[in-house]
């Protein structure tokens, strides 16, 4: 048990995934006594889905634990809290429905508190567990996160599973902006995916994407999410991307040929015969 407070992510989530090799009785009542006096634990908390036989008996007692220390000033024990929580709230816990009421109301609460911390880990559990949640209020508490710059890309995936057209403007903003901390444009290239989900009212924030983005992954995302439209901007990007030869070329290449089986064998110029007739069928 002590071992899952281990600074090193590995030594922490091992200890925790061996925990049902010991007597349950014992280890409950050790996890309890741990708990209480060093607070929730974030590596303890991965643990859960392999000692879920061990928790569920504990289950009250563990968001006990967790709900009192969710305004800690130790980002640790408030990531833990909010690790723990999030994953009681699963039914397969069992826990009491005034307790989940506690719960989904505390987590709900803790937004200010985790962005004063800065709590990057902590607000990405909470994205997610608002994403899941999709209430009128947490659609919001994730443009919170999102405005707040924390857990920026999962707070903006989980906001595109409410499917609200009238998040898409903002969305497309956020997306297209330039970031110097990731030039290619990882972070947001799922965000891109997620706006393709909202179907056919997405194609003119797709096109704004594929004209604005400097980001490579963004770009190849939005042309993706055209092409799967049949849309005419998508198949022009890749009939560049073929003449061009990008770094990328290879990997698009194979998708579109896993797309349109009719291209298994193709080469470039067959390719490109094929998609300039899919732009021909627009005219």
């Amino acid at each position: 048990m002590q071992q899952t407070y281990n600074t090193d992510q590995i030594v922490g989530i091992y200890a925790g995934n061996s925990l049902p090799l010991f007597d349950p009785e014992l280890v409950r009542q050790e996890m309890i006594s741990v708990l209480t006096s060093e607070g929730p634990n974030d590596y303890l908390a991965y643990a859960f889905s392999s000692s879920e036989d061990i928790v569920k008996p504990i289950g009250e007692q563990f968001a006990a634990v967790a709900l009192a220390n969710l305004d800690s000033h130790s980002p640790q024990r408030v990531l833990g809290a909010i690790h723990t929580l999030v994953l009681l709230s699963d039914p397969s816990f069992g826990l009491r429905p005034e307790t989940l009421h506690n719960v989904s109301r505390s987590l709900d609460s803790s937004v200010d508190h985790v962005a004063g911390q800065r709590n990057e880990k902590a607000a990405g559990w909470l994205a997610n567990y608002f994403g899941q949640k999709r209430t009128a209020e947490t659609h919001q508490l994730l443009w919170k996160l999102a405005d707040a710059n924390l857990a920026t890309e999962q707070s903006l995936i989980c906001t595109t599973w409410f499917k609200d057209a009238n998040d898409l403007p903002k969305l497309t903003t956020l997306t297209e902006t330039y970031d110097p901390d990731d030039p290619h444009g990882y972070r947001h290239a799922d965000v891109a995916d997620g706006i393709g989900s909202y179907g056919r009212e997405a194609i003119p924030h797709l096109h704004r994407l594929l004209q604005n983005s400097r980001q490579t992954w963004v770009l190849t995302s939005t042309a993706k999410e055209l092409v799967s439209m049949n849309d005419p901007g998508g198949f022009r990007f890749f009939i560049a991307m073929l003449k061009d030869k990008p770094f990328y070329t290879n990997e698009l290449s194979g998708w579109l040929k896993q797309t349109f089986p009719v291209l298994k064998a193709a080469d470039d110029s067959r390719m490109i015969a094929f998609l300039e007739e899919k732009i021909s069928q627009h005219n």
